[in-house]
């Protein structure tokens, strides 16, 4: 598996919070085969030394030489969680804390 398709696994298992089934069945590959990829890049950037933390802070601090900064920008940004509005007391039973409807009157 190529590296590219590695790091959109990855981040595509980030940013959406899909589980790996689903993934599976959209790209066709195996479970197995999207964790072991994930895992990878996560194993990948955590020996990295731009993505040591203390180094990191190092490196932010001013000093008289300039540093060279790079920055990567990734899109986070958060999506609305779709919930049932309507018609759920129709279809919820109250059975998991013992508030049951008395639909018989």
């Amino acid at each position: 598996m190529t590296v590219e398709m590695r790091l959109t696994l990855a981040l595509e298992y980030w940013r959406e919070y899909r589980t790996y089934e689903h993934m599976a069945n959209d790209h066709q590959i195996a479970k197995s085969v999207i964790n072991r990829a994930v895992l990878w890049v996560e194993d990948v950037l955590g020996e990295s030394e731009e993505f040591r933390l203390r180094e990191l802070k190092e490196r932010f601090k001013p000093s008289e030489t300039e540093s060279k900064i790079t920055a990567v920008i990734v899109d986070v940004t958060e999506q609305p969680i779709e919930r049932p509005v309507h018609g759920q007391e129709e279809s919820y039973s109250g059975k998991k804390n013992g508030t049951q409807r008395n639909t018989k009157s």
